[in-house]
């Protein structure tokens, strides 16, 4: 009777409809719904470049409408909820509740977000670098403790990747809507041509950036966010985390060429 009870609890502990419910505090406490608002406004400001760049800032309305709801909240929201669930076991889960639960936690998301408002501000982003090369000229303890945290997480790797697979399926939407159409071959080495630059200017920003949101920190506390990150919990997080914006960023990329290749053949008609 006591081995039934246990599996029976064992089942219902990891029931879809328990799964779902946790998941859905994890990103409540992550504030998740901020950090997507932040990336769906990033989302219009980038649509807006390649409007200027690519279609003589001629889009208008119609690619306007086209570049929000690629960046649609709700539909990004549901990719990163997916990762979340099917990536990360009910023990992580927990863990990582706890974490962003608890008074640092609030602090460090609430930080993270309002910087990363600040440096969509181009006079921020240089004054956030300027911060961290006075921040090296001093040697700050600091630092170290920013780029363990950065190894741990595997950041600039994580996002380097993540880059270069979004350019290629940006050139691959170009490409399938007939806009600057080549072989997957040619835009393969045209993504990696470019590898060496995505690089130094990720670090540059993740550093920046990690740099600028952290200061409020303390060293015990920044050593606790390291320990958490290298943790079970947090590692399955992490890679959940980079495995769902990579999935959503790779659509919105696609969407983004064929939209572009869409818009230029409808101008020159």
């Amino acid at each position: 009777m006591i081995r039934l009870y246990a599996t029976i609890v064992a089942v219902f502990a990891c029931s879809p409809a328990w799964a779902d419910a946790k998941v859905a505090v994890l990103m409540d406490v992550m504030q998740v719904d901020e950090v997507l608002e932040i990336l769906h406004e990033e989302g219009l400001q980038y649509g807006a470049t390649l409007d200027e760049q690519m279609l003589d800032g001629k889009g208008g309305a119609f690619w306007a409408e086209q570049v929000r709801r690629l960046y649609d909240t709700q539909r990004m929201e549901t990719g990163l909820r997916r990762a979340l669930s099917e990536q990360m076991s009910a023990p992580d889960i927990d863990a990582s509740i706890d974490f962003y639960a608890s008074d640092m936690g609030v602090r460090i998301i609430e930080s993270e977000n309002r910087t990363r408002r600040t440096l969509a501000d181009n006079d921020m982003q240089d004054a956030a670098e300027d911060l961290l090369k006075q921040l090296r000229d001093e040697n700050a303890p600091v630092l170290a403790l920013i780029e363990r945290f950065i190894e741990v997480n595997d950041l600039v790797g994580n996002n380097v990747s993540g880059a270069m697979s979004q350019n290629y399926r940006f050139l691959k939407g170009l490409s399938d809507g007939g806009y600057a159409k080549r072989p997957d071959d040619v835009l393969l080495a045209e993504v990696w041509q470019s590898h060496e630059a995505i690089t130094i200017d990720t670090e540059n920003w993740v550093t920046s950036y990690l740099t600028l949101a952290y200061l409020p920190l303390t060293e015990d506390e920044l050593k606790a966010y390291i320990e958490f990150a290298e943790s079970d919990a947090g590692r399955a997080l992490n890679a959940a985390l980079f495995m769902g914006f990579d999935a959503i960023y790779r659509d919105i990329s696609y969407g983004l060429g064929r939209a572009i290749a869409l818009n230029a053949t409808t101008d020159e008609i």
